[in-house]
């Protein structure tokens, strides 16, 4: 039986499609149908994409009633603009990584290190950062992991001394993710429920952000600084020269990245969506790429994560499911009773809940849960504003905790399981349990002194 089948069946057994109703009670049922789609959205089985069993959760809610189409709608609302601007994005980042742009970048930053392991490192967590904030945590697992496997691999280096390296590539994914509204689909989703613009989101979130890659480059570094190799042989290193196909392509490609930043500046003066001004690129860097017939367009177009956008809109409309049971409102009595009217108190507690949620339940489902917690919390506003923001940190570092806290995490790990590296969920955990903690404190903190200072 197919897998997505299998999961309407599972859930929808006793629904009476003549009634219109089932016999179990919808409260047991909305969390049944949540935890069965989480666990096919995991599991994979015949390595199905992750959107198959999302759509077959949101079928199932459908079918029984949990979620209605005007929800359905209402959910759509919310989360087109945010699932087609990371697909444009992802179409950029695409375009320069065929062309060769972040490998010449890789191999650049490693020749000028002056063989010590140690700033390779770092270069590695500045890079990855880099790539994470302009072109999203998604889409900097896919470029910098593989990149970077391949320089160490070629190098010579034994998979312990390689470990170090591919793991700041995951970690940095998400945790680096905060300081722009384009560099987490998380961010875009809650910005969008909240009214922030990419300007308003900017002049709350940058600084945090940078304060939490900062600690998480010295927790990394910390935790690892006894299996990095203190000198390597520069010179096995490969010549960044012959890594770009097409250089007019990919200054091309640049210009247009640094045009659609700017239009996110001016754009948020007007309202426009974040997705109107990255596809606006995305076609202008698509033509062009037809036009150069340097790299192959159609498989770029093919491998765009357009799936995505069925995933996010099946699990919001899951958890959506739960909302409509009074999850939301349960949530949202228990972070009133736990912040108690204290900024302070709301952003760690905000940050703190949510980054358990995130953990546990994949940081996409945790987002929709967020903010209509957040929402139904009877907070007074400059605490509901920083229960708010404090939700989204929580969702893009809690998930680093365990393997299927995020979807980027879940990549990272099919890419290295690719290149044959497996990272056992007990390893991954011990590193994640160590290192996020502190990383997710000192973002927390950083946000509650920079709210305090905008206020």
């Amino acid at each position: 039986m197919h897998p997505a089948k299998a999961v309407v069946k599972l859930i929808s057994c006793n629904f009476d499609s003549r009634e219109g109703k089932t016999d179990v009670p919808s409260f047991v049922l909305a969390p049944g149908i949540f935890f069965c789609t989480l666990v096919m959205v995991i599991w994979r089985p015949r390595q199905v994409n992750e959107a198959v069993p999302a759509l077959a959760g949101a079928l199932a809610a459908l079918l029984t009633g949990i979620v209605t189409w005007r929800d359905f709608w209402l959910v759509g609302h919310m989360v087109w603009n945010a699932t087609f601007a990371l697909v444009a994005i992802m179409i950029i980042s695409s375009i320069l990584d065929h062309v060769g742009f972040f490998r010449w970048a890789a191999l650049v930053l490693a020749r000028k290190v002056g063989g010590s392991g140690y700033r390779l490192f770092l270069l590695v967590i500045v890079l990855g950062s880099l790539i994470t904030i302009f072109f999203n945590n998604d889409g900097s697992v896919l470029i910098l992991t593989p990149i970077v496997y391949g320089m160490m691999t070629e190098m010579g280096w034994p998979q312990k001394k390689v470990l170090p390296f591919v793991m700041a590539c995951g970690f940095i994914a998400d945790t680096a993710s905060i300081p722009l509204v384009v560099s987490n689909l998380v961010n875009i989703l809650t910005a969008d429920y909240l009214r922030l613009s990419f300007v308003d989101y900017a002049a709350r979130m940058l600084v945090p952000g940078l304060a939490g890659i900062l600690a998480s480059a010295v927790v990394l570094f910390l935790f690892y600084r006894r299996d990095i190799p203190p000198r390597f042989d520069q010179d096995r290193i490969q010549d960044p020269r012959g890594a770009v196909k097409d250089w007019w392509l990919c200054r091309f490609a640049l210009g247009i990245l640094g045009a659609v930043v700017i239009g996110y500046f001016i754009g948020s003066w007007y309202r426009v969506p974040v997705s109107l001004v990255a596809g606006t690129g995305s076609m202008i860097l698509i033509l062009a790429s037809i036009y150069r017939g340097s790299i192959d367009t159609r498989s770029i177009l093919r491998g765009a994560p357009w799936p995505i956008v069925a995933f996010a809109m099946g699990m919001y409309l899951v958890v959506y499911g739960l909302g409509n049971q009074g999850l939301t409102v349960v949530l949202g009595g228990l972070l009133q009773r736990l912040v108690e009217n204290s900024p302070l108190k709301g952003s760690l507690m905000s940050g703190g809940m949510f980054s358990l949620v995130a953990a546990v339940m994949n940081n996409l489902p945790s987002a929709m849960t967020s903010s209509l917690t957040v929402a139904a919390a009877p907070l007074a506003p400059e605490v509901k504003e920083a229960a708010a923001l404090a939700s989204i940190v929580g969702n893009d570092i809690g998930p680093k905790m365990t393997p299927i806290g995020s979807l980027a995490t879940l990549m990272w790990m099919h890419i290295l399981r690719q290149k044959g590296v497996t990272i056992s969920w007990g390893y991954y955990m011990r590193v994640g349990l160590t290192i996020t903690p502190p990383v997710l404190l000192v973002t927390l903190l950083s946000l509650h002194w920079w709210l305090t200072l905008l206020r």
